[in-house]
């Protein structure tokens, strides 16, 4: 159910927000103007809680990002391997982004202006941390902090690359089934490799 003027504040602000940049697969058209309609007040009342169009759109970031989390961290399946755990993690990631593209644009394409606020900062530091942690426990806990964070920072760039093509329509891929099936494949090649050369390089020290 919709929001209604009876009960405007931040979270419903956000909520009716959040909800209209997927809907419109994209911040396109999602002004003070269209949320203050779409909950039933006028737009000038949303200045009682935020300062500016920009501030509502940092804040549906880190919503969006929170729900992205929550999906990618679902235990509902019995999975005891942690590598397997971190690949489930990282589909799960694809999965949410291919059916919110309005999200994932806000997330990475968007150029919102100044810094985001620091509860959104917190949840942008959670979600880095939180899959550095996986690849940690993925492994085996045999990779230094340096080279976990080269590997997490290697695997990013190329996952959001692979979905990014895919959501300017310039992939070669012909479904997003096969993107996915091909990024996973590369992604487990990117991190054993890792392994391989993290191996390696402790036998040529010993």
């Amino acid at each position: 159910m919709n929001p209604t003027k009876r009960n405007v504040n931040r979270e419903t602000i956000i909520d009716t927000a959040v909800l209209m940049i997927d809907e419109n697969d994209g911040i396109k058209d999602v002004t003070l103007r269209a949320i203050g309609q779409r909950m039933g007040c006028a737009h000038t009342n949303l200045y009682n809680y935020f300062g500016s169009l920009e501030e509502i759109y940092w804040e549906c970031l880190g919503r969006a990002m929170l729900i992205m989390l929550d999906e990618m961290g679902r235990e509902d399946l019995p999975v005891p391997d942690q590598e397997e755990k971190l690949f489930l993690s990282l589909s799960r990631m694809m999965d949410f982004f291919f059916a919110h593209p309005g999200w994932h644009r806000l997330i990475w394409f968007e150029p919102l202006r100044g810094k985001p606020p620091q509860n959104v900062e917190a949840v942008i530091s959670l979600a880095s941390g939180s899959f550095a942690r996986q690849v940690v426990k993925a492994s085996g806990a045999v990779l230094s902090d340096a080279r976990v964070n080269q590997l997490c920072h290697i695997m990013y760039c190329y996952l959001y690359g692979e979905i990014n093509t895919w959501m300017t329509h310039r992939h070669e891929m012909g479904t997003c089934e096969k993107v996915k099936e091909s990024t996973q494949d590369n992604l487990r090649f990117l991190f054993r490799l890792a392994l391989e050369d993290n191996r390696k390089n402790i036998e040529i020290k010993e």
